[in-house]
């Protein structure tokens, strides 16, 4: 499973600094699960050529990571979903390579910047579901979310008009216009690359 190939290798750490946290009045708290593992735990999972250690524990890391981020919907105030990305491969994958650059770090101190990285990009209210190609693969974004990116690029100057969060002609070509700037694959769609460095930056 190459979880970590689409991505860019642009750290979520040069975006912000460590997640502020709630807790007991000197600032402790207990983790529980997969969270209370240091990242280089789950790292060499992924790593591992054991096919079946490999699966497994990707699928217990991944669910640990749903419910942490169910409970951060939950609980940040003004928020419908912390990250912009639904499919939790997609969101593991940025933990993961997260926990590659800080392998003695708690995977729960990891996800928590994660989460606070993608803050600023979370999803407020409920929002409809805009299926998107990439890479002949069909993705799904919430409505909100297209409309963040839009706003992104005519904010760099790359899109013209109204951030509607539908993907149009005009949206296609903008997007091949940034990534061909940034250096990304020319291909006018919301690959996860895209996406990524728009959002974080």
């Amino acid at each position: 499973m190459k979880l970590l190939a689409r991505f860019v290798s642009v750290s979520v750490t040069c975006c912000i600094g460590a997640a502020a946290l709630a807790a007991d009045g000197a600032g402790q708290f207990s983790v529980r699960g997969a969270g209370g593992q240091p990242c280089s735990v789950w790292t060499g999972i992924a790593d591992s050529t054991d096919e079946a250690q490999r699966r497994d524990g990707i699928l217990t890391f991944q669910s640990w990571l749903a419910g942490y981020i169910t409970a951060s919907n939950r609980l940040a105030d003004e928020t419908y979903d912390s990250m912009p990305f639904l499919d939790m491969v997609n969101v593991l994958a940025i933990v993961l390579n997260e926990c590659r650059a800080n392998p003695d770090e708690l995977t729960e101190t990891t996800s928590a910047r994660v989460l606070a990285a993608f803050a600023p990009s979370r999803v407020q209210a409920e929002s409809p579901l805009v299926t998107v190609t990439d890479a002949g693969a069909q993705k799904t974004y919430r409505q909100e979310t297209v409309a963040m990116i839009q706003q992104k690029l005519i904010d760099k100057g790359y899109l013209e008009g109204d951030a509607d969060g539908a993907m149009g002609k005009g949206t296609a070509a903008a997007i091949s216009k940034y990534q061909a700037e940034v250096g990304l694959p020319v291909t006018g769609e919301l690959s996860v690359d895209t996406v990524f460095k728009l959002l974080l930056n």
